[in-house]
């Protein structure tokens, strides 16, 4: 059956999305300067500004460094190269590079719907949902899975049962690519619809190598025509090109992370949330219906809505692609397996779901563009109160960022929220320093005891700011601080309300606790900071908009 090209109306529909997202992105960042992603955005960031410096540095060592010992796979970062060589080392720059995971999710979800309505439709569904919305301000690889989730499914479905060797092959390269973005990526979701894909179209091969009465067509099987145009490999073939793929592109990284990193995934696997002292924060049960029930509540809490969730959940009722319905599915299924439950981890599944709400609409035919006006109402309803803080006068539970009882869903997570709109005085801390002449490096340390600016953050913003000075964060790295703390040039200080300017031991010491340091293991860094004392003054001091109070000091 020949495919129907995407109309002109398409195209603009794609583009006036993507341009919508580069509003959403620039206009969200400028009233929210933190890198504050509700789950390891911080990190993300810092990961990427590491390998971005050693790629312009031409540090190989240190390049390879990063890429082999990072606790993620390295094609997330590496994806935002061409917009940080334009726009400099930004964390809008990083940010900006969801769009082009959005446009080839796009494209994917329109061709994957398969007409010009259904194709249209799911691709507003799908930006409308929260938790597609929310990914985009955040640098974190949410978007990035969908996308890879997104070809896979497309190429599966062109694949006709792994019969079609370039298809097989893009299958392999797309979830492939999947496991690069992030670790075990989208193919968790695959393995149920190879499950049914592969035996069906094995007996669909089979059956076609018989010889038959003379004229006698071929019976497909499901989705599955051996003897289609294009379909010249059995699928045995096309399926272990497809590993070859897979194993070309993850393995080299994956034999090595999970080497370090097997125990870990091992240990949460069966019992649940485990945080970075070992401790057991949250413990699931395999035989809790509510443990069963966690994904598709999340589907109606903040991944797609209360409204959009649940036309999500009944167009599984009518949804014939057995591809799209085997993903849905078997994605929660295996997820549900897992002890350890996160929002983040079936947010690829906005892709089928956008999909088979699609295809349901389009199937009331009498009602369809009823049906379009009300979703479309809603999720821009929600849109508006979960990304900007607009409640209207109706249904504001609609666009709360989490609109079920705590109790049914947990642990849950925001996936979408106003931005904060916090001022720091970035720009004052910056002129106040005394900036290192052109190629000169030099060091600065922070210490902060305010929860909502914590280092972490504001070692970004400075490593962003000033480039050729290496920062040190007290909390996060107190050996590197210990190291370098009397070669520095600076120190700033965020201290509480009514504490002194200058911290004293005993600050820091419960501060490096709070962390999670054990002080018999740490280099005196509380009692070189308390000895170097006198070789400092205070340059400025800032009231902040938390209650804290900033200060800066100069050797």
């Amino acid at each position: 059956m020949k495919r129907r090209q995407p109309s002109l109306v398409s195209h603009l529909l794609g583009l006036l999305l993507l341009l919508a997202a580069s509003w959403e992105i620039l206009a969200w960042l400028s009233s929210n300067p933190l890198p504050d992603g509700y789950q390891n955005e911080y990190l993300h960031v810092g990961n990427a500004f590491d390998l971005w410096t050693a790629l312009r540095q031409h540090d190989i060592w240190h390049l390879k460094h990063y890429v082999t010992n990072s606790y993620w796979p390295p094609l997330f970062y590496a994806a935002t190269w061409p917009l940080q060589a334009v726009a400099g080392m930004r964390h809008s720059s990083l940010v900006l590079g969801n769009l082009l995971w959005l446009a080839l999710a796009l494209g994917s979800i329109y061709h994957l719907a398969g007409r010009s309505f259904a194709g249209n439709l799911a691709m507003l569904l799908f930006v409308l949902c929260p938790g597609v919305f929310g990914s985009m301000v955040r640098f974190e690889p949410n978007i990035a899975q969908m996308a890879t989730l997104a070809l896979s499914l497309l190429a599966l479905e062109r694949s006709r049962g792994f019969t079609n060797p370039r298809y097989s092959a893009l299958v392999g390269a797309f979830a492939g690519l999947g496991l690069m973005t992030d670790r075990l990526g989208t193919l968790p979701f695959l393995l149920v619809p190879l499950s049914i894909v592969v035996p069906t179209s094995l007996r669909a091969w089979r059956r076609d190598q018989r010889p038959g009465l003379p004229g006698q067509d071929p019976t497909p099987i499901g989705a599955v025509t051996c003897r289609e145009p294009g379909s010249t490999c059995p699928p045995w073939r096309g399926l272990l090109l497809a590993a070859l793929c897979i194993g070309v592109i993850a393995l080299p990284w994956y034999s090595v992370w999970l080497s370090r990193q097997l125990s870990e995934v091992t240990r949460q696997l069966a019992t649940g949330e485990i945080d970075s002292t070992g401790t057991l924060t949250w413990k699931g049960s395999l035989f809790s219906p509510k443990s069963w029930l966690y994904y598709p509540l999340t589907l109606l809490d903040s991944q797609a809505g209360p409204i959009l969730g649940s036309a999500m959940l009944l167009s599984l009722l009518m949804l014939r692609r057995r591809s799209l319905l085997a993903t849905v599915l078997g994605g929660w299924f295996l997820f549900g397996l897992i002890q350890k439950k996160q929002v983040f981890y079936t947010l690829p599944l906005l892709v089928p779901l956008s999909v088979s709400t699609a295809l349901a609409v389009q199937r009331m035919a009498a009602l369809r563009h009823q049906l379009s006006l009300l979703l479309l109402a809603a999720g821009l309803y929600g849109y508006s109160g979960r990304m900007w803080g607009r409640d209207g006068p109706v249904l504001d539970w609609a666009s709360q960022p989490n609109p079920l009882p705590a109790s049914w869903v947990s642990p849950r997570h925001v996936l979408a929220r106003p931005p904060s709109g916090l001022w720091i005085p970035l720009e004052d801390w910056v002129q106040t320093m005394k900036l290192p002449q052109q190629g000169e490096s030099g060091h600065m340390v922070i210490f902060s005891e305010d929860p909502v600016l914590f280092e972490g953050f504001l070692v970004l913003l400075f490593r962003e700011a000033l480039p050729s000075t290496q920062v040190h964060a007290l909390g996060q790295d107190p050996v590197g601080t210990y190291e370098w703390f009397r070669a520095s040039s600076h120190f700033l200080v965020i201290a509480e309300a009514g504490a002194q300017p200058w911290p004293a031991p005993s600050r820091i010491d419960g501060s490096l606790i709070q962390y999670h340091y054990r002080l018999d293991s740490l280099p005196p860094v509380s009692q070189v900071i308390r000895m170097d004392r006198q070789a400092w003054r205070i340059v400025g001091s800032w009231p902040l908009e938390t209650g804290s109070m900033a200060y800066l000091w100069s050797r």
